[in-house]
């Protein structure tokens, strides 16, 4: 018969050229299933083709092949096929023959489990006659009891029950399922009675409380519950997964089940009854609520025919069943609930009536039904003095609106803070309830306690759309919008997160860039106070001045920059983020010479830089802005001190660098004639390693001192008391509290000053000649470095942004690239850093290593 089948299989297939050339890639069996799989075999052909001899033996009954496939070792247990099949006379046969009723198959199941499942009686008989365990449970820890009362198999389980099953097991997860639980829930009512006669406890719970009563409620087995009742269930019991406290009501109201609610109530279930949802909250509910949230109109008639509290609270809960229903939608229960005695005005905590939450819906129908059940418009207002036209402001539900406006909704009431409903309206950017608003009258002017107008608001929040809708209604685009402080709207628009459409919006209407509130401040200040780089883009290319100052002399990018190095300290972390504004201000034009960052506080810009810390990378940007580097850091005290006074005093190797290659001057004198080099031997922390980050990979970080030498700092300048930076140096009262290595350091790098610069420029000259096709000097025509101290800006010489710390003045020609004119030794620094930045040296130990083995070979 396999063959034929086969045969028929092969003939039904349509063989295409590349079929073909597989198939003759294939031989004897793996052809066959080669054709099976082209001729598109069924899952159930495939499940009969791959069955084994024994099972094709034991499903036709044929116990001789059976017994001699058993002898040939086949696998399989014989016993168990013959009862998946249905097979009882093989079955009678094979138990007489000894067959194993103990044996477990590859799933789990036992020769009892098998009838038991399948509701069949008498094999069930026959196997516990034959031996069978009663109680021996499948790998789902099923019983065979529990598998004959989900079936509703009344003489299996009378069997069962008759040789001493437990009918009190249970199974599943939290032990949820046990027989009379499971009869229960199909209304097997015979099986019920066998159990409840046997004795089991028609109360007793499962893990999460829940009863047989549950069961059958659920499962909409009115039967059950009949037979439960008269046994003496407890028809209030309550349970849950996740502890909740449902009765068996509150579980047929929740699934709709009307005839088993019904039941239930005759049987009088207690219809007022709260119960806990969860244990994650307190908030209880009762069957009226749980039916008309859910839109179960069967279910709230048969309780409103029992005589149910239309207007009962359950425990823990501000709602009623006809917010229930008005949130869930429900016209046709509101309707009901309504006519049934609903109080419409009924106030929750919070003060809010059913208009209140049905206000944030779009179904304006249950609106109108509220409006005609004689619900208050304006009459009432909930805790923070809103009435349900601004609830129905709080989101985009023009529907809504234009319902409670036709219901003569007030348009000009305020709630507690002073906001009317075009506030809040204009707050959330419902462009369409704005509209409706002002085609009732709302006024475009009012204010709110805080002197917001609605345009105001919308352009704090970034609403573009309700911003058009209001500027096309009249709203004044240069009017105060914040009369606390007299802001436009446009400088408002800079707080919103939506920074440039709608500034772009305002600015297209005609709002000034340059207007001022009372603290002097523009638009262009408020958007650098916070950080929005969009908006700065957009106003300065719209015509705001950029170095316009307010009240206390400050320009945009001195709020940018107060504003940054505040968050810094608030936050403890300092990022170019941080800086955006400060950038962009720069890159714009910003002059980077500005003071007044503190009211009253007469430093620059240069002197908080190198005090506060911030990022080098930022620093550079300032530094390629072009500001004056020889000026004094403080206009009013006079001290002469520069940046690089500031930075050598502090140690901060890092400053230092990027101020000389800027072009600032290493011997420039402060009031009392010291120079920076005799700051940094002033200094008991000299060594700049503590604070040097530089990012190009150095071996060993220099000292101050060291870097100042390396600059061109010349170590014979004398100050007003007529002293040399050695002379500081050894006069220095800290010198004996620095290590020995560092106190020898110090005084070894003035003794080798001399030679250090004659080996620069031999070293300069060694270079020139061995790569000459890399490196040659240029003619210095000026002969010094005439731009030394002067602004960058009129050097037309930038620090480069983000470059590298070792940056120098450009000198020479290298690659046959111009980088500049020669700068002299005094003024520029040694060439050391020079010749780093030509060929690629990044530390001056090496060049001097180089330099020493060619001084050997003289």
């Amino acid at each position: 018969m396999a063959s034929q089948g086969q045969q028929q299989q092969q003939q039904g297939v349509s063989e295409s050229s590349d079929q073909l050339s597989s198939r003759v890639k294939l031989r004897g069996t793996e052809e066959t299933i080669f054709d099976l799989v082209c001729a598109g075999t069924s899952k159930m052909q495939w499940a009969e083709w791959l069955r084994t001899p024994l099972e094709h033996a034991a499903s036709a009954g044929n116990l001789d092949l059976v017994t001699k496939l058993q002898e040939a070792e086949a696998g399989g247990s014989a016993l168990h096929l013959a009862l998946r099949a249905g097979q009882d006379a093989l079955a009678r046969e094979l138990l007489r023959l000894g067959a194993p009723t103990k044996a477990i198959d590859n799933n789990g199941d036992t020769p009892l489990h098998l009838p038991a499942a399948s509701g069949l009686g008498d094999v069930v008989s026959m196997l516990l006659l034959d031996g069978a365990e009663v109680d021996v449970l499948d790998t789902k820890g099923r019983a065979p009891i529990h598998l004959s009362a989900k079936r509703g198999s009344l003489s299996a389980v009378q069997a069962l029950l008759a040789a001493g099953e437990d009918s009190s097991l249970r199974y599943g997860k939290d032990k949820a399922f046990s027989a009379l639980g499971l009869a229960a829930r199909g209304g097997h009512v015979e099986v019920m009675q066998a159990l409840i006669r046997h004795g089991v406890d028609v109360d007793a719970p499962d893990s999460n409380s829940l009863t047989a009563l549950h069961s059958a409620a659920t499962g909409d087995a009115v039967g059950a519950i009949d037979a439960l009742m008269e046994a003496g269930a407890n028809i209030d019991a309550q349970g849950g997964e996740d502890g909740a406290r449902y009765t068996p009501l509150h579980m047929a109201s929740e699934k709709g089940l009307s005839e088993t609610a019904l039941s239930l109530v005759k049987h009088r279930a207690d219809v007022h009854r709260s119960g806990k949802m969860s244990r994650w909250e307190r908030k209880c509910c009762n069957a009226l609520n749980l039916a008309a949230g859910r839109g179960h109109i069967a279910v709230v008639k048969s309780l409103l025919a029992a005589g149910v509290n239309v207007n009962l609270r359950p425990a823990y809960s501000d709602e009623l069943a006809l917010d229930a229903a008005f949130q869930g939608g429900h016209a046709d229960i509101v309707t009901t609930l309504i006519q049934h005695g609903a109080f419409v005005d009924a106030t929750d905590s919070c003060g809010c009536t059913a208009l209140f939450k049905v206000s944030l819906d779009t179904n304006a129908a249950l609106i109108d039904k509220l409006v005609a059940a004689g619900a208050a418009m304006n009459g009432i207002v909930n805790a923070t003095g809103r009435t349900p036209l601004h609830h129905a402001c709080m989101d985009d539900c023009p529907e809504a609106n234009a319902s409670m406006l036709r219901h003569g909704a007030r348009v000009d009431a305020k709630d507690d803070d002073g906001d009317t409903p075009l506030h809040v309206a204009s707050t959330v950017g419902c462009s369409e309830g704005i509209r409706a608003l002002v085609q009732h009258g709302a006024d475009i002017k009012a204010l709110t306690a805080k002197g917001r107008t609605p345009l105001g608001l919308t352009a704090e929040f970034g609403c573009e759309d309700a911003t058009v809708v209001l500027l096309d209604a009249g709203a004044d685009v240069k009017a105060p919008a914040d009369h606390t402080d007299g802001s436009a709207a446009l400088s408002l628009a800079t707080l919103s997160e939506h920074v440039d459409g709608t500034m772009k919006i305002l600015i297209q209407h005609g709002a000034d860039v340059n207007a001022r509130n009372t603290n002097g401040f523009t638009a262009l200040h408020r958007a650098a106070m916070y950080n929005k780089v969009d908006g700065i883009d957009l106003l300065i290319s719209a015509g705001a001045i950029i170095e316009a100052p307010d009240n206390h002399k400050s320009t945009p990018l001195a709020v940018t920059f107060r504003e940054a190095v505040y968050r810094w300290k608030k936050e403890h972390s300092c990022g170019l983020q941080d800086f955006a504004a400060m950038i962009t201000l720069l890159k714009h034009g910003a002059d980077p010479n500005i003071g007044n960052i503190q009211e009253g506080c007469p430093h620059s810009l240069l002197w908080y830089f190198v005090r506060c810390g911030c990022p080098i990378s930022v620093f550079r940007e300032l530094l390629a802005a072009g500001p004056n580097l020889d000026a004094d850091t403080n206009v009013q005290t006079k001290r002469g001190k520069t940046a690089l006074h500031m930075a050598a005093e502090d140690d901060n190797g890092v400053c230092i660098e990027a101020l000389i290659s800027a072009g600032a001057s290493t011997n420039v004198k402060d009031r009392n004639g010291r120079t920076p080099l005799h700051l940094a031997t002033i200094n008991p922390l000299h060594l700049a390693a503590a604070r040097d980050q530089r990012d190009f990979g150095d071996s060993a970080v220099p000292t101050t001192i060291d870097l100042l030498l390396r600059w061109g700092a010349d170590e014979n300048a004398v100050n007003s008391a007529g002293r040399t930076p050695v002379t500081v140096w050894r006069r220095n009262g800290y010198v004996h509290r620095l290590p020995a290595a560092s106190r020898t350091s110090v005084p070894k790098m003035f003794h080798w000053i001399p030679r250090d610069k004659a080996w620069r420029r031999r070293g300069w000259l060694v270079l020139c000649r061995a790569l000459p096709n890399r490196v040659r000097l240029k003619a210095d025509d000026a002969g010094t470095c005439s731009g030394a101290g002067q602004s960058l800006r009129a050097r037309r010489v930038g620090a480069g942004s983000g470059s590298c710390s070792t940056s120098v003045p450009p000198v020479g020609k290298a690659g046959g690239v111009p980088v500049g004119s020669l700068p002299r030794e005094k003024i520029a620094g040694g060439l050391s850093a020079l010749v780093a930045k030509v060929v690629g040296l990044h530390e001056d130990g090496v060049f001097r290593t180089i330099m020493e083995f060619v001084w050997t070979l003289r």
